[in-house]
């Protein structure tokens, strides 16, 4: 909740009141769960964390990733921000088109 009113969002009666049970939907790759688990830890009503698999296949480019633990559960990792940490050279690797905006306007060049 503090996360939405940060962003300037108000929570209506009647429209998500903390009773609720909302399940955020989180499959995806490590930044969006990462993103998706600490909204889903500020929220009191959230039981579910999904967490798509072979593990790997959604794990590229990051050097810190989320796991399920032994007894199903996974926790908010404990580094600053998203508390993941993203490979740049392993993306830069991988990276076939780079789009910039400049004051001229949207910027292409492939790699070579």
């Amino acid at each position: 909740m503090a996360l939405a009113a940060a962003g300037g969002m108000t929570l209506r009666a009647g429209v998500m009141p903390p009773t609720t049970t909302v399940e955020l939907q989180c499959l995806g790759y490590t930044l969006q769960q990462a993103s998706n688990l600490h909204l889903m830890l500020a929220y009191p009503n959230c039981t579910y964390f999904e967490q798509p698999v072979p593990y790997p296949a959604f794990e590229f480019g990051m050097v810190d990733t989320i796991r399920t633990g032994r007894k199903g559960y996974v926790h908010a990792p404990a580094s600053p921000g998203l508390g993941v940490r993203v490979d740049w050279d392993a993306v830069k690797s991988a990276t076939l088109v780079t789009l910039e905006q400049t004051t001229r306007g949207l910027q292409a060049s492939s790699r070579t």
